[in-house]
């Protein structure tokens, strides 16, 4: 078990890294773009669509992050009210494990089959050969991420408590 965790541990250093990268990557092609296009007089046509695929896997998985780190939104006059019932606390906690792995889990399965028929086809963007999968599988990913995140603190909260 300690294992599992170092390894859960090391990927989400790297996906925090990854962020990093992607935060940077989008700051030096937009700084790059506004050179070229506004001192050369040259635009790069094909930074928007970089630009765009970066943000949509920057923003989907660094929200799949947030959710494991347990660091979203939640309506937490309800969740403060309810710390000191312990069983109603938990029946939330189960509650919401369940809705956000069915909803997530079940949009990342229909974008997963979008990305498949996109492979299946060959398609492509309509500026460039970039094949369309790309930009809505960043989308998938970090929903099937959210899902199995919701599904471990489902797993977290039926488990016997070591009270």
């Amino acid at each position: 078990m300690l294992h599992v965790k170092n390894v859960l541990k090391k990927l989400d250093v790297f996906a925090e890294q990854a962020l990093g990268v992607i935060g940077l990557v989008g700051i030096l092609v937009i700084t790059a773009n506004a050179f070229c296009r506004f001192v050369l007089k040259v635009p790069m046509s094909w930074s928007d669509e970089l630009l765009r695929t970066i943000m949509i896997y920057g923003y989907f998985i660094g929200a799949a992050l947030m959710f494991c780190h347990g660091d979203c939104m939640r309506l937490e006059i309800v969740d403060n009210a309810l710390k000191n019932h312990k069983t109603a606390h938990r029946i939330l906690n189960i509650v919401l494990a369940v809705v956000n792995a069915a909803f997530f889990g079940l949009m990342g399965y229909y974008v997963f089959q979008m990305v498949v028929q996109y492979i299946a086809d060959g398609t492509t963007q309509s500026t460039s050969s970039t094949p369309a999968w790309i930009l809505p599988f960043g989308c998938a990913l970090g929903m099937l991420i959210i899902a199995v995140a919701a599904v471990v603190n489902f797993i977290k909260e039926v488990s016997p408590r070591k009270d």
